[in-house]
């Protein structure tokens, strides 16, 4: 495991900034609400091109109106732009909601997972992945993975799983889940810095 390690040595510190900021957004509404839409936009779409259609919808209130919300997906280039609109005018309706439960729940001492399971039920267009992406993004997913298929495809390289299925599943994903986080403990390296780490031997940066 030299190599992940040798990865997270040399971007830790870049990592520890990443979680500080991602932290910072969780008590700052427009910041916890860009990551709450983000995190619709990113399925089969990249993290940049959901990051930049996010960072426009946010600034010009284009989340007011769903038709023009797709008209600035289809801009950045996120797919599925109708879908996604109607997840991200639904959420944002509901926006006090989610967030006034969400303070509710960590303030609660409620378990991440149980959070998870609420996001997933409770915003349209999010399951487990972008729940738990949400969660880390606001500094409460260090317990919980994003098995986004650049994660796959590592932990197929690493041996923690024998293929990429073709269908996540909850019991899937939990049994997956489960997998990476005893291989986070096997290698020394916690489990959201080992989603940076699997993201950087792929991609060769930090990101969201």
């Amino acid at each position: 495991m030299k190599e992940l390690l040798d990865i997270h040595a040399s971007i830790k510190a870049d990592i520890s900034r990443q979680k500080r900021a991602f932290k910072a957004s969780y008590n700052n509404l427009p910041s916890f609400l860009t990551e709450l839409i983000f995190c619709l936009c990113t399925p089969q779409t990249s993290a940049h091109k959901s990051w930049n259609a996010v960072q426009y919808i946010m600034a010009e209130d284009v989340w007011k109106s769903a038709t023009k919300t797709a008209d600035a997906l289809s801009e950045y280039g996120v797919r599925f732009k109708n879908n996604k609109a109607g997840y991200i005018f639904e959420a944002m309706a509901n926006r006090a909601m989610i967030y006034k439960n969400v303070h509710e729940f960590f303030d609660g001492k409620t378990p991440q997972i149980t959070v998870r399971n609420w996001l997933a039920q409770n915003v349209k267009g999010y399951g487990l992945k972008e729940a738990s992406h949400f969660l880390r993004n606001i500094g409460h997913g260090n317990n919980l993975c994003i098995l986004d298929r650049h994660i796959l495809r590592c932990l197929v390289d690493f041996n923690v799983i024998d293929s990429i299925p073709k269908s996540l599943t909850k019991a899937v994903y939990f049994d997956i889940e489960r997998k990476m986080l005893s291989f986070s403990d096997k290698i020394g390296i916690e489990s959201d810095d080992l989603d940076f780490v699997f993201w950087y031997r792929q991609n060769g940066e930090i990101f969201k």
